[in-house]
């Protein structure tokens, strides 16, 4: 039986269950304060960003850094983990393939382990859930393609 739809943003079906799912999204990330050295690499805190999205992360950093201290690689995202660490990982993709090929890329520019991953409401999510849940919600639990990298 195929899922009951309502009225999405731009008019497509968009599943109960996927509005449900973007709808439980804390607008107000837990913490914010941990990136505001002035001499850290410009990124975009992953907890402040609303839907699914794949990513590659480029490493994990005691305290922010500079953006020459990872590869001059841009765009950036920021995450709080534990330990009061930060996960750095570069681009918002709302396809795994487009993740791939920016995971290339990045180790073309010397990040030899960097790997994809996937954040659904701001939180880590491994990629076979995030593979799940765009199979069995659409595109619609995806993050805004605004949002999104080229």
């Amino acid at each position: 039986v195929p899922p009951t739809t309502e009225a999405g943003d731009a008019g497509e079906g968009v599943t109960a269950e996927a509005r449900e799912v973007l709808e439980a999204f804390d607008r107000t990330p837990k913490r914010s304060d941990y990136y505001t050295d002035p001499s850290a690499a410009p990124a975009r805190q992953v907890e402040a960003v609303r839907g699914l999205f794949f990513t590659v992360q480029v490493g994990v950093y005691s305290k922010p850094v500079a953006l020459d201290r990872i590869f001059n690689i841009s765009p950036l995202n920021t995450e709080l983990i534990d330990g009061e660490r930060i996960r750095y990982t570069t681009g918002i993709y709302r396809s795994l393939d487009e993740a791939r090929v920016r995971r290339a890329t990045t180790i073309e520019k010397g990040v030899t382990d960097a790997f994809i991953t996937a954040y659904l409401n701001g939180e880590r999510i491994p990629v076979s859930r995030a593979r799940e849940l765009i199979d069995r919600l659409g595109s619609a639990v995806l993050v805004d393609p605004a949002m999104a990298n080229p």
